[in-house]
């Protein structure tokens, strides 16, 4: 493939990330002014930049736009990413209306935002976390105990698990959300509190000399889980 004249580049990287990303069979849900992948390890969409980034890869190859994403989803070179939106202009000359709905509804959600971050209200109890994440999620109750005495997680009025994430100066900076229903064919409720600094995520430092990195944070408790039975010789299974 030759190079391409530069109106041609310019209406590529002009192509809408939610359309391409539709067009391709990603399973997308809408979280605050943001749209995420789902199976892609943490991966938003701002429809309004038209720019993207995956929280659970911090390397610079994770986020940009709609080159970087083909290139980071489907594995190809920059020169593949390019000839294969090069062909899909040609079939999706305008950005579709579901793309303008997000786009129209990310700027609308950025106006009413005030930009402060502010944890949700605790529960007045934890009930229903302390069920959720032992008896559903089968998280050992000693990894759960150590997680809330720390303050780290907690029940929001909603009853939902929340995941505090803190700075050097042990300052709430982030909060991701999951719920404690889940009914069965419907997606279960995920999100992150609005305006939260997603540099400062939940996480647990141990004294090893390794960064292990989970998708979510009961895969953290339940890899936890699972090494505290290892070690006591109760291996879950088993």
């Amino acid at each position: 493939m030759g190079r391409l004249p530069e109106e041609v580049f310019e209406k590529i990287k002009a192509i809408s990330i939610v359309d391409y990303a539709m067009a391709n069979g990603y399973e997308l849900v809408e979280i605050g002014n943001q749209v995420k992948v789902r199976n892609q390890g943490g991966l938003f969409i701002d429809p309004d930049l038209n720019r993207w980034n995956c929280l659970s890869d911090d390397s610079k190859e994770a986020g940009g736009g709609i080159i970087q994403f083909v290139m980071y989803t489907e594995k190809k070179s920059m020169g593949e990413a390019i000839h294969e939106l090069a062909a899909f202009i040609n079939h999706h000359p305008e950005p579709s209306e579901v793309a303008k709905t997000y786009i129209k509804k990310a700027r609308e959600y950025k106006k009413t935002n005030d930009g402060i971050f502010k944890s949700p209200e605790k529960s007045a109890n934890y009930r229903r976390i302390f069920a959720y994440l032992i008896k559903t999620r089968c998280i050992d109750p000693e990894v759960v105990n150590y997680y809330v005495k720390h303050h780290k997680i907690y029940e929001d009025k909603n009853h939902n698990c929340a995941f505090c994430g803190f700075d050097e100066n042990g300052v709430v900076k982030s909060i991701s959300l999951r719920g404690t229903y889940d009914v069965p064919g419907k997606e279960p409720f995920k999100g992150i509190v609005e305006n939260s600094d997603k540099h400062y995520p939940f996480i647990h430092e141990g004294k090893g000399n390794q960064v292990l990195v989970f998708e979510a944070p009961i895969d953290m408790l339940s890899f936890q889980t699972y090494w505290a039975a290892a070690l006591s010789g109760n291996t879950p299974g088993d």
